[in-house]
């Protein structure tokens, strides 16, 4: 389990930095509402891949936007 989770105070100074991060960069962002179904390592695959092929600001970009800034992303690792 995540220390942000475990610990009450590490959670909330995360939260608050984070809603600092946001605001500085301007971005969008909201929790998405299904995390756990989301592989994170597959997404990581799909970066390593883009950097190779010289694309990853426009699909790290897409990327962000569809994990923290809509509920677009519905990534597993589950086969459907």
């Amino acid at each position: 389990m995540s220390t942000t989770i475990t610990y009450k105070a590490k959670g909330r100074y995360a939260r608050e930095d984070l809603r600092c991060w946001v605001a500085h960069y301007g971005v969008p962002f909201q929790r998405h509402t299904a995390m756990v179904e989301i592989d994170f390592r597959q997404l990581l695959r799909v970066t390593l891949l883009a950097r190779d092929r010289g694309a990853v600001e426009q699909v790290a970009g897409a990327l962000y936007h569809a994990v923290w800034g809509s509920e677009a992303l519905r990534v597993t690792s589950r086969p459907s």
